[in-house]
């Protein structure tokens, strides 16, 4: 089985893991309000920047120095190499909280896995919990990739969270060694339970899980506990994030050929793409069944999507993040996109043609006419 679908078990085995089903209920809320809502319905921010609480506990930073960044195991028979990124985020009612995905490094744009880790205290001991997006397929696709640039992750709200496992954390020279505290229920390749273990350093982090079948017998194992599979830190992250001084984000979470032409004002070009509000409502996608790639001469509309796609060519995806200056603005647009909204798309350049520019009554992609 190939590691992209075996590493990292306490991650990777709760793709066939039931969801927990309790939530947090508002104090100001009565208890049908509680039920009945849906995240989509709360309000969303933008996170600020994600410098650290004035007073964090010391070996919290710590910890969340180590786990946070790029990282990378390299590649093995027929595994393919893998990428971890991770970056500090905003989760209402949690601190401490951090996004992670995990991917292959020939599929960049398109993470298997994931999630968030929250660090906290129970009791004296100090945990972190492995937690996992409810069904949400449309807010996580919104995600990835944005760990580039964490300021433009929304502020989550903890409801779109399922607690998975903990791990109970604790020092040991230069490293931070974690353990579950007991096995977990799984279905993964026939195991009834499982344990995992991770090792943080500044240098990497460190993976090892065994499933366990119902005679107690282990039957499985993502590494060993003297070879565990290693994530190792690398310098500079993954994904190139181009912070405009206008507010507009561009991610580039798959370059093209060196050789490739690049989209020029009054060129044509063919899209895929995918579009968002922040609270993870798609409002339309060039990648639904029977549908094709878009044609679109430069420049288009919004504002903030044609100043993004300057240079893209073939081959290349970008995630963009535009502020609401840049897109639709106070008033919005046919009762899909809201005034004041910030849109975040992603577009996959399936061809380039500069060969006969002609200046553009800006079209508009589909979905998002005035």
């Amino acid at each position: 089985m190939l590691r992209s679908h075996a590493v990292w078990m306490f991650v990777v085995s709760v793709f066939a893991a039931p969801a927990a089903t309790g939530m947090a209920q508002d104090a100001r809320q009565s208890p049908l309000q509680a039920a009945t809502e849906s995240a989509a319905d709360k309000p969303v921010t933008i996170a600020g920047p994600t410098a650290p609480a004035p007073h964090i506990d010391p070996e919290f930073e710590r910890v969340l120095s180590m786990l946070t960044g790029s990282f990378r195991v390299a590649p093995s028979g027929e595994d393919p190499a893998l990428r971890l990124n991770a970056a500090r985020i905003k989760v209402e009612g949690l601190d401490n909280a951090v996004y992670f995905e995990i991917a292959r490094e020939d599929s960049p744009a398109e993470p298997f896995r994931q999630g968030v880790f929250h660090l906290y205290r129970r009791g004296t001991e100090l945990r972190l919990r492995v937690m996992d997006f409810r069904a949400s397929p449309d807010f996580t696709e919104m995600l990835a990739g944005l760990w580039a640039a964490p300021e433009s992750i929304p502020t989550l709200d903890a409801r779109r969270l399922a607690a998975n496992l903990d791990l109970v954390l604790a020092a040991e020279g230069g490293r931070v060694l974690g353990r579950t505290p007991h096995p977990y229920p799984t279905v993964d390749r026939g195991a009834v339970e499982m344990t995992s273990s991770i090792q943080l350093t500044s240098r990497f982090v460190a993976l090892h899980d065994t499933g366990i079948a119902a005679d107690g017998r282990e039957i499985w194992s993502t590494g060993s506990a003297t070879n565990p599979v290693r994530f190792e830190r690398q310098e500079s992250p993954w994904f190139k994030a181009d912070r405009r001084d206008d507010g507009l984000i561009v991610i580039t979470l798959r370059p093209p050929e060196e050789s490739a032409e690049g989209l020029a004002e009054g060129g044509e070009t063919a899209l895929h793409f995918s579009s968002w509000l922040t609270d993870g409502s798609r409002i339309n996608t060039s990648r639904a069944e029977g549908r094709d790639a878009v044609r679109v001469r430069h420049p288009t509309q919004p504002k903030g999507l044609s100043d993004a796609l300057v240079g893209i060519a073939v081959g290349e995806r970008r995630k963009v993040v535009i502020p609401p200056a840049l897109a639709y603005g106070e008033q919005g647009a046919r009762n899909v996109i809201p005034p004041n909204a910030t849109l975040i798309f992603e577009t996959e350049c399936m061809w380039v043609d500069n060969s006969n520019p002609q200046p553009a009554v800006p079209p508009v992609l589909p979905g998002h006419g005035r």
